[in-house]
């Protein structure tokens, strides 16, 4: 019998808190704001993106996803 993967990597959570503090910093430090907004949004996309692939998997020759 195949032992689960426990290796957690915290990316979704690690996303929230991106957007968390990118919320903070639009509140109370706009400047700041205007310099981070591009990197973070682009880690946030791609945080949620590989974890919504992770577990849909590679697209078949079809075209559609391999739902586990």
């Amino acid at each position: 019998m195949a032992t689960p993967n426990t290796n957690k990597t915290y990316k979704r959570e690690l996303a929230l808190a991106v957007f968390l503090w990118l919320v903070y910093l639009s509140v109370y430090n706009v400047e700041a704001l205007k310099v981070v907004v591009m990197p973070a949004f682009a880690y946030i996309g791609l945080a949620l993106g590989l974890d919504w692939w992770g577990k849909t998997g590679p697209a078949n020759k079809s075209g559609e996803g391999d739902d586990k």
